[in-house]
Formats: structure tokens, C-alpha cells, sequence
């Protein structure tokens, strides 16, 4: 550890570069030599760091702790009144949530020393417990990256084995909507924090209403969703008027105040008002800040006891009216409320909206609520806005000079609508009509609900092309006259543009990068795929593979874990298999049960299998000798000229069963001479399943792909009339594995090392395969979980892609083959 004049600590070979360096613990920076950690010393970042670092400690040592001030009448004066006798107090911080102690910071270290020299301090009859304030160390506030990252499952883990456990995919979308709306508290603390804002509000702003927008009373609210407050005032207390615009001293110091003193200030610092009055009215919220550069600006601030983010915008009309517009919509028709709230947690869950930051690249709610809306103006399951607006006559409703009329009255528009669709079939329309949607060139008109193309919508009469400010920004803007003539405002064209129903101008996506838009069209289409799956609509029988709606949380090409499901990088997985109900053994069935998924992985995948606790069995879990018939190939053989087919004895092969290949024969020859040494589909029974003591444990090494590409070739076989389920599935492993053997140059070493006497011979995992390097390694696990459920384990030996493809292979493969197959041999 080394410091340098300015106290400021770094570190050599810090964990968190991982590469040899330096590390400037204050701004949380690694540099990879000593010149450029000079560099770094003399830098704007840096220098300001210590100037913050510097000033922090100097209103620590300038500053005392006061406790016991409960009982203190009017606290804030009392303590100012009392410390102003040692010196001048530059300020007084009280704890709001206790109001047991206050910060009273003093103009330098002399008069601290003053107050501390006194033993015993009383204000007004209190006595109170006057110490040094506690200097900590100064945290560099955390980088926004860091914040970004730290992020909750949108699924926990107890809601993601709810839905599991329904019954179909319509039941999971409502559990859903019923887990995350918002609860009757929720709403009833919203109230009365939007009541609190109001009264602390109205000795400042008398008259003025406070009302909320958005999510909080949309009906598309979610749990610990931001609270947005719309404010609105007619007049200004003379005191604040007074602070807010100091410039007619006259007319402020005569009292009166004309409506154009009113009107004249700015919207700025109205809201910079606002957050102080917040700051010191407002018990129990925290990081309160105006955010004046925003679109819409804004005062934010936290509230503790909720843990609710409150933003307060200034005369939001246009979002309070959307906000009816959209609790219409869903009024209108029903299943467009819980398909929004499906949406929005898949999008949550693979990044595309709700960012941490406001000003990031993902889509806000309003944006894919939009979307969603979109989808359903388009299959017809509702309305568009301008049809609405046709048939409604009632009166004409302009805001900010835009056309914001929609009808109130739902029973007039539902004569019109399609029957309603199961939502299990909405949510998989959505994802392929987005599928098909080529973004980049389009506009999607929430008003018209119409897709317009980019160069259309730019030369319609009321639009013109506007350059970018930025060249590096490729970007192009549409100039529209909203309502004045004067005053022009812009559409910006990006990578999404989602046009808002009555602000025209507005692309409520504009913030969407390129990078981002790759990610969206990829999950989109993914999803598209997904919820085309036998997996998505019927509920398979293993209890822990994700299903229905919990299959479009799955990466399926493994890409990305899984925040919700068991991850697929971890190094341990499990699952369980359930006995089937009426069944005949009942007794043993979990045994059995294991011996089936011992020989899954013996003679279907061609493992090698060693018992770790069952050396008596060891030899029975060699890879079995499974081949191909005589009547698949023996024309082909007959046919074969090569001088090798004269030294192969078709009558002893039919014997045996377990003549190899010689390596000098051809290709012909090779994938005839193993064809003939098969056993016939009738010589599997029960009595070739393995009865396993439970617990069971056992090493297994994969030397093949064999869960590639088995759909396509069990297809082909079922259409050949193969039907024993056993039999057919190693048939395909044996169809998989001919197919290599054409295309495999066989060495005379390795084809004697596969076939050796010692082991079995022609086994599936020896025929044509050149190469018997592991693939991977794992340790396979079966316990009895209880009397009625079998719990299959793997560990691998170490992270390997090959081991968690199959993995998700056989998690969803295996439970429903063993019961099947359990069945069939009636175990």
C-alpha cells in the first residue's frame, strides 16, 4: 500500500484488474503503470475526487453530534440559538425518521473545540449528548454500470415453481398478473403518499392538486413500480413567489402580485422549490434531486419506509390523459391487461425494458404497453384510436394543441370486436407478429394503428427531414407542427420507432440504440420459436422442467443463464422423476425406474458407466452390443465387389451378434457387416432394465453427440414402422452414429481398441467413431427423494457446453421416457 500527497491510497495486483498494475481506491480506477498513474493524478477526475474527498473531511472535523433531541421544542431553532453562542452554524441536519439527533456543522475546528470543552450542555431544559462527529471515509458514489448489474430475478424462486405447478399455460399468465399488480395496500400507500406531497405542498402553492399518472392507476402497476405525480398550481405563497423572482422589488415590496409575476417563472425553479420543500417537510425520503434535464423534467426523490421511487412532473396533462386512455383499453377488452404484464416481465428478464436508469437504452412500461396495444389494434382484437374517434360525439378534447378525444363509454366498441382468443394463443401471435416486423424501416402508428413506412412518413405533408446535430448519430429527425405554427417539434427516426397516440411527435422509443434493437429482434424471434414448442403448451411430466410460459424465460441456445431456472453453468444439476398414478409395481418402482435411466445412458448414448458402490454390476453397465439387422442390409452387401466381403462369414455374424469390421473393408462393407450383427426389437423386455439399489452412484464418461439431431432421425424411423420405444430410441443412436461412420477414416488402432474382446463388442459407441476422447465426464446420482419420487444428479467434473446442452437435453427427455418405457414393460 503506498500513498501520495493527497492521501490517496492504491493498490498493486488489485482483485479487481486482472492484469498487473495499479489501482486508485478513490476513484475506483485500475492503471497498468506507474506514468500513467501519475497521469491519472493530475487528471480533471482525479483532482476532483480529492477536492470531494478533502471537503468531506473538513465538515466532518468541523461539525458535532447532538443527541437526546426529541424533547426539544422547534429542535432546528433551539440548536441554532444554543450553538450560535460558540460561533457562527453553517448548517443543522436533523434526522428525519427519528428526529433523535442532529448534525450541527460549525464554521471551523476552533469553535468545535469551544463546544467540546463544556461538560454538560442544556437547551431549553434538555440536556443533551454533545460528542465529535465520527469521520468515515469518503465512498465514491457506485458506477452506474455497477448499480446496472446488481439486479433481482424478475421471477423468484417461489413464484417460478407456483407457475410450474399449474395446470396449463392460461392458469400461469393469471398467476402471474395476481403475483405482480399491484396489491389493495400498495395502492392504499400511494395514496397517501401522493395525500402527504399534497398537504406539504399547499402552504407553499395554495389550491394547488396533486394527481397521479401511470402505472400506479393504470391498472398495469407491478410491485415497488415508480409513483408519478402530476402537479398543478394557481398561485404561489408570497414567500416563495418572492425567492423564485427577486427582479420587481417594487411589487414585492407593495404585496401584490399580478398573474404575469405568476406566469413568469420559470418551470425550473418551481420545481427546484418543490424539492427543497420536500427535503424539509417530507419525513423519511432520501435522495431528493430536481432532474431538470430530462425530456419531461422532473423532482425525484426515495421513499425509505416503501422503498418507492416518487417522481413529481410538472402540468403532465398528456400523460394523465393517456393514463385514462389506457385503463379504457383494457376496460374495453381484458385480456389485454394480463398479455402487458407477461410482456413486460419476459422483456425485464432478457434486458430489453425496465433499465435501472431512465436515460438508458431499453424500453420504459409505457413503450412495450404500447406495443402490446399495437399487436392487439392489428389482429383486431381492438379498435384504433382514429376509428374510435370517428364514432365518438361527444365533445372535441385538445391538449397542448394536440387532438386527445377518445370515447368513455366501452359498451359502444364491444359490438365490434373479434371473439377474445385464449391468451395462451395472444402471447404466441405476439411474438411472431413482431417476428416478422422489419423495425428499421417502419413507424408503428399507435393512432392509425397502421405500419407506415420511414420514407412515406417523411414525406407526408405536415413532416420535414431535419439533420442531426450529431454526425456520429446516424439517426434521422422529422419536423411536425404539433398544434402551433410557430414553434416546430421533432419525431426522431431511430432503429424502433413507436409513435404516441396523441403526442405525434413524440417516438416513445427513441432512446432504443442499435446494439440494443439487435438484442430485442433476436429475443423476439427466439421467443417466436419457443412458443412453438410442444413444450409451451403441454406440461410435460417431469416436475421440474420449465414449461409454458416459463419456456420463454429459457435461453434454449444457451447463450445466457437463466436467472430464474437452476443455472445451466453450474457445475451440479437436478431434477426429479415421478411415479405415474395406477401403477401395477408400486413397490419398487423407483429402482426399476433408475435401472431404465441407467440403461438411457448406457445404450442410448453410448456411455461407459462405472459403479462407484456397485462393483457386483460393473460389468453389466458396459455399453450393450446393439448394431443393425441383416434385412437392412443384406442387399447392400450382397452387392458389395470389394475382395473384402469374401472373408466375411454372413452365418457365423448371424450367431454371434458380435462380429466386428475388419478395418481394410470398405464403406459398403463396414456399415453392413455391423448391420447384420443386431438384435431383433423382440429381445427387448424387462428383463434387459437393470435393477438399481438406491442410492446409486457411478462415473460416466461421453465419447459421442448423440442428442444431436435424434428428432429428425426418430421421425424417419417411426415412419419405417419402428415402434418399440426402447428399441427405437437406440436405433436412432445407431442411425446417428452410421451416418458419422461414412465419413470417419477408421484406424486400424482404434477400430481393434474399440472392438476389443474385453469389452462388449460392436457397441454403439465404438461404431465408426475414430475418436474416443471424452466429450465430457460426470457423475450420475439416483436417491429416492420420497417412496414416489426417483432424484437424478449430475455433476460434471468441470464447466463444459457440452455438458449443459445435454443436460437440457435429458431434463426434458428422460422423466417422460422412463415412465413410457416403465409402461411398456410393465415395471
Amino acid at each position: 500500500m503506498e500513498k501520495n500527497d493527497a492521501e490517496i491510497t492504491f493498490t498493486r495486483f488489485s482483485p479487481k484488474s486482472s492484469q498487473t498494475g495499479m489501482f486508485c481506491e478513490l476513484c475506483a480506477v485500475s492503471v497498468p503503470n506507474e506514468a500513467s498513474f501519475q497521469a491519472h493524478l493530475r487528471g480533471q477526475k482525479h483532482v476532483r475526487n480529492v477536492e470531494k474527498q478533502n471537503d468531506w473531511n473538513t465538515k466532518a472535523r468541523s461539525s458535532v453530534y447532538v443527541g437526546g433531541i426529541k424533547k426539544l421544542p422547534a429542535a432546528e431553532l433551539s440548536l441554532a440559538d444554543y450553538f450560535g453562542k460558540f460561533g457562527n452554524v453553517k448548517k443543522i441536519t436533523i434526522d428525519k425518521t427519528t428526529k433523535c439527533y442532529a448534525i450541527v456543522e460549525l464554521e471551523d475546528e476552533e469553535v468545535v473545540n469551544k463546544i467540546l470543552t463544556e461538560k454538560q450542555h442544556k437547551i431549553d431544559g434538555v440536556c443533551v449528548k454533545v460528542k465529535p462527529r465520527e469521520v468515515k471515509a469518503y465512498v465514491k458514489p457506485q458506477p452506474k454500470q455497477l448499480e446496472a448489474s446488481i439486479k433481482e430475478p424478475v421471477l423468484s424462486e417461489t413464484l417460478w415453481k407456483e407457475i410450474q405447478d399449474t395446470k396449463d399455460v392460461n392458469s400461469q399468465i393469471l398467476l402471474l398478473q395476481e403475483k405482480s399488480q399491484l396489491s389493495p395496500n400498495d395502492l392504499h400507500l400511494r395514496n397517501l403518499l401522493c395525500e402527504l406531497v399534497q398537504s406539504a405542498l399547499q402552504e407553499a402553492f395554495p389550491g394547488c392538486l396533486i394527481k397521479q399518472f401511470g402505472s400506479s392507476i393504470n391498472g398495469f402497476g407491478v410491485h415497488a413500480c415508480d409513483l408519478d405525480l402530476h402537479f398543478e398550481y394557481e398561485e404561489v405563497h408570497p414567500d416563495i413567489l418572492q425567492e423564485l423572482s427577486p427582479r420587481d422589488k417594487e411589487e414585492m415590496k407593495s404585496g401584490t402580485y399580478s398573474n404575469d409575476t405568476t406566469s413568469a417563472i420559470s418551470a425550473s425553479d418551481v420545481l427546484l422549490a418543490v424539492a427543497e420543500i420536500i427535503k424539509q417537510c417530507i419525513p423519511d425520503c432520501h435522495k431528493i434531486k430536481a432532474v431538470l434535464s430530462a425530456r419531461l423534467p422532473v423532482v425525484r426523490f426515495y421513499h425509505k419506509s416503501s422503498d418507492m421511487r416518487c417522481d413529481i412532473s410538472l402540468s403532465n396533462h398528456l400523460a394523465v390523459h393517456n393514463t385514462k386512455y389506457l385503463r379504457f383499453c383494457w376496460q374495453l377488452y381484458p385480456n389485454f391487461r394480463p398479455l402487458v404484464f407477461v410482456v413486460r416481465a419476459w422483456m425485464k428478464h432478457w434486458e430489453l425494458a425496465g433499465g435501472v436508469h431512465a436515460n438508458g437504452p431499453r424500453l420504459n412500461n409505457y413503450a412495450v404497453t404500447l406495443l402490446v396495444l399495437f399487436y392487439l389494434q392489428n389482429t383486431r382484437q381492438m379498435p384504433s384510436l382514429a376509428n374510435m374517434v370517428k364514432k365518438h360525439q361527444g365533445q372535441k378534447v385538445l391538449i397542448d394543441g394536440w387532438d386527445c378525444t377518445f370515447p368513455t363509454s366501452v359498451s359502444n366498441f364491444r359490438r365490434g370486436l373479434h371473439s377474445s382468443s385464449p391468451i395462451v394463443e395472444l402471447l404466441a401471435n405476439f411474438f411472431t407478429f413482431y417476428a416478422e416486423v422489419e423495425f428499421s424501416n417502419v413507424v408503428l402508428d399507435l393512432r392509425s394503428a397502421g405500419i407506415v413506412q420511414v420514407s412515406e412518413f417523411l414525406t407526408e405533408k405536415s413532416f420535414v427531414v431535419v439533420k442531426c446535430n450529431h454526425p456520429s448519430n446516424s439517426n434521422t429527425q422529422a419536423s411536425v407542427n404539433g398544434g402551433s405554427e410557430s414553434k416546430a417539434q421533432t419525431f426522431k427516426i431511430g432503429p424502433l420507432n413507436v409513435r404516441d397516440p396523441f403526442e405525434l411527435t413524440h417516438n416513445v422509443a427513441a432512446n432504443v440504440n442499435g446494439k440494443q434493437m439487435k438484442l430485442f429482434t433476436k429475443c423476439i424471434r427466439n421467443a417466436a420459436l419457443a412458443s412453438k414448442m410442444k413444450l409451451y403448451r403441454t406440461k410435460p411430466h417431469s416436475s421440474e422442467a420449465a414449461w409454458g410460459l416459463l419456456n420463454l424465460f429459457v435461453n434454449h441456445h444457451n447463450k445466457h443463464t437463466d436467472a430464474s431456472e437452476s443455472d445451466a453453468n453450474s457445475i451440479e444439476q437436478r431434477f426429479n422423476i415421478k411415479k405415474p398414478t395406477n401403477t401395477a409395481n408400486a413397490g419398487n418402482w423407483c429402482d426399476l425406474a433408475a435401472g431404465v435411466v441407467v440403461v438411457v445412458f448406457r445404450d442410448i448414448f453410448a456411455m461407459s458407466i462405472n459403479s462407484v458402490d456397485m462393483e457386483d454390476t460393473a460389468e453389466q453397465l458396459q455399453p450393450s452390443a446393439v448394431t443393425y439387422s441383416r434385412e437392412d442390409c443384406g442387399e447392400e452387401l450382397q452387392n458389395c465387389s470389394s475382395p473384402c466381403n469374401k472373408d466375411f462369414d454372413r452365418a457365423g455374424a448371424s450367431e454371434s451378434r458380435k462380429r466386428p469390421a475388419s478395418p481394410t473393408d470398405c464403406g459398403f462393407c463396414k456399415r453392413a457387416k455391423m448391420l447384420l450383427s443386431s438384435p431383433s426389437s423382440a429381445d427387448i423386455s424387462s428383463s434387459n432394465i437393470l435393477t438399481i439399489s438406491l442410492p446409486y452412484t457411478a462415473e460416466c464418461t461421453a465419447t459421442q453427440r448423440l442428442w444431436e439431431g435424434r428428432r429428425k432421425a426418430r421421425r424417419n424411423l417411426v415412419k419405417s414402422g419402428k415402434s418399440d420405444l426402447l428399441q427405437l430410441e437406440i436405433e436412432v443412436s445407431k442411425m446417428l452414429l452410421s451416418d458419422k461412420s461414412m465419413d470417419t477414416s477408421v484406424t486400424r488402432e482404434s477400430i481393434n481398441h474399440s472392438f476389443s474382446e474385453d469389452l462388449m463388442n460392436t457397441t454403439v459407441s465404438s461404431i465408426g467413431s475414430a475418436d474416443t476422447t471424452a466429450v465430457f465426464a460426470f457423475t450420475l446420482r439416483l436417491e429416492l427423494v420420497d417412496e414416489n419420487t426417483l432424484g437424478v444428479t449430475l455433476i460434471a467434473t468441470s464447466k463444459n457446453s457440452d455438458f449443459i446442452t445435454f443436460y437440457h437435453h435429458i431434463k426434458s427427455f428422460l422423466p417422460g421416457f422412463v415412465i413410457k418405457c416403465s409402461k411398456q414393460c410393465d415395471i
